[in-house]
């Protein structure tokens, strides 16, 4: 069971480095499905990203829920990192979306044309990249909360020197090693 697991979480990892969202493949597997005109409408921003993967829902019902249930942790998590400085939102809904891809068209197609959560996905997928101003802000909440929690939550030293080292990994990770754009 763990060794199925495992690699169902490799699976999604795999998958969100390297998503693809297939309109034309959706509607060919469920032509029926009142999901299709909605999220094949230019309205919404969507556009058809192609990177030679095809994203294929499991056959087994089984399989299908524990993707089901990992996309919605995923969301989860997500959604408490948007209000949780420190705690990434792009990921675990990039995530998600993986794991939805492969489960569920429905839930998939929800999470892409959802107004406050599909723009994540999609402007990483689309651009592969963040725009200056908001690296500076991720810079400055890393630092300003790894700094507070270093200097007010706890009292140990060593704590503090493990909490104030994570902010610098984070800090030089996304400083040097995440790709900027200059406009939105």
């Amino acid at each position: 069971m763990h060794l199925a697991l495992a690699k169902l979480l490799v699976q999604i990892s795999n998958c969100s480095t390297n998503m693809c969202f297939q309109i034309q493949e959706a509607k060919e597997r469920n032509p029926s499905s009142p999901m299709n005109d909605r999220c094949a409408n230019e309205d919404h921003g969507l556009e058809v990203y192609d990177h030679g993967e095809e994203v294929v829902v499991s056959e087994h019902r089984s399989i299908r829920w524990i993707y089901i249930v990992l996309g919605s942790i995923s969301v989860a998590i997500g959604v408490i990192g948007i209000f949780v400085p420190g705690l990434p939102t792009t990921i675990f809904l990039i995530m998600a979306a993986a794991a939805y891809a492969r489960s569920s068209d429905r839930l998939y197609w929800w999470l892409l044309n959802n107004k406050l959560l599909g723009k994540y996905v999609r402007d990483w997928e689309r651009h592969k990249s963040i725009t200056l101003p908001m690296k500076i802000f991720i810079v400055f909440m890393i630092a300003l909360m790894t700094s507070i929690s270093a200097l007010f939550a706890v009292s140990q030293i060593l704590v503090k020197i493990i909490i104030l080292s994570a902010g610098l990994v984070g800090v030089w990770y996304v400083a040097l090693h995440t790709p900027t754009r200059n406009r939105a």
